[in-house]
């Protein structure tokens, strides 16, 4: 579960790139501005190494409202005129409700009916069964809301776009970790070695 070599380049390049912008060789910088620059360019890196991705498009727009990050988004990404494509293009704004055809509304009034007839049914004869299903299902719509706030992007999308995404989210984030790992310990490396 790590990310493709291609990824890893794309990523790395755009992080170092990032790192240098972002000016985390300072003697001014506190650790705690240092740590906020090194976490801000990782996560622009990563973002346009998977430029296609619901999510990433999600990170870099939440990144570039702040106005600290703006000119380290515009330089990860080069041009600003494509950053500006990308968020206006025909893709859905993050902050839209999804758009809902007639078969999605198909499916919820028949899974509202569903949920009446079974609020009838519990009033007349108690079921395990019954019960139990209300409970699993209440329990997935947790789960399904808590991951739609950890994924960036996820309060827009339907529950099969948002697995899709978390999944893509996890192995970037895996890979993101591999790197970090990896220039850590060739700097610890390369510091004994001074």
């Amino acid at each position: 579960m790590h990310g493709s070599n291609t990824f890893m380049q794309v990523f790395f390049k755009k992080w170092l790139l990032g790192l240098k912008h972002g000016g985390i060789s300072s003697k001014n910088m506190s650790f705690l501005e240092r740590k906020r620059a090194i976490k801000v360019s990782a996560d622009i890196a990563m973002a346009f190494a998977k430029h296609g991705r619901t999510w990433s498009q999600a990170l870099v727009t939440n990144l570039s409202k702040q106005e600290e990050n703006k000119a380290m988004v515009n330089a990860i990404f080069e041009d600003v005129e494509y950053h500006k494509k990308k968020s206006s293009s025909s893709s859905p704004s993050y902050h839209d409700k999804p758009c809902y055809n007639t078969r999605s509304k198909k499916i919820l009034r028949r899974s509202l009916q569903v949920c009446s007839m079974v609020r009838k049914r519990r009033h007349k004869k108690p079921s395990n069964g019954v019960g139990a299903k209300i409970l699993a299902r209440d329990l997935v719509k947790k789960r399904t809301n808590l991951l739609k706030k950890l994924v960036p992007g996820g309060d827009s999308m339907d529950d099969f776009s948002l697995l899709d995404e978390t999944f893509d989210y996890i192995i970037s984030l895996q890979a993101q970790v591999d790197l970090m790992h990896l220039l850590a310990k060739v700097l610890g490396v390369l510091n004994t070695k001074n």
